[in-house]
């Protein structure tokens, strides 16, 4: 989150940039902790891949 939130803002595009993720495999505790960090960290939005769609689609808003 770190790296695109950087990068991100070098790009100076405006909006808020959105990491998505591949939750298959990954535990609950750490599926729980990226819950958890995209709560408290608005500078990123996280996604994951198999909601992307709908979830892209919806920002469009």
């Amino acid at each position: 989150m770190n790296d695109v939130a950087t990068k991100a803002r070098k790009a100076e595009q405006g909006e808020v940039p959105v990491l998505v993720y591949d939750h298959i495999g990954i535990r609950d505790s750490w599926i729980a902790h990226l819950a958890w960090l995209d709560e408290q960290i608005k500078a990123v939005k996280t996604i994951r891949v198999s909601e992307a769609g709908w979830a892209l689609a919806g920002m469009d808003e």
